[in-house]
């Protein structure tokens, strides 16, 4: 529960959130999909977005719009996203 409230309750201007998930339990590692990425690790995948327009504020969160530009999974073998994404 704390890796949750650290990622979604948490800005990462405010926190290094890389470690502070180290220091959790759940250390990142360097994948390359192309270009070098950071990953948490047991995720189903990962997926690459960039942010279309400004940041929306809500009041005590924003609100990004994002385009997804790639998607990574680190074991096609044992973990399918199909099974994890729903559109």
């Amino acid at each position: 529960a704390k890796v949750v409230r650290l990622l979604g309750g948490t800005s990462g201007r405010e926190v290094n959130k890389r470690v502070e998930c180290d220091e959790l339990g759940f250390p990142w590692f360097t994948a390359n999909d192309g270009i070098q990425l950071e990953l948490l690790p047991g995720c189903a995948c990962y997926l690459r977005a960039t942010l279309v327009g400004d940041l929306i504020d809500c009041g005590s969160h924003d609100i990004a719009i994002c385009k997804i530009d790639s998607m990574h999974i680190e074991d096609e073998d044992t973990v399918s996203a199909k099974d994890h994404l729903s559109t």
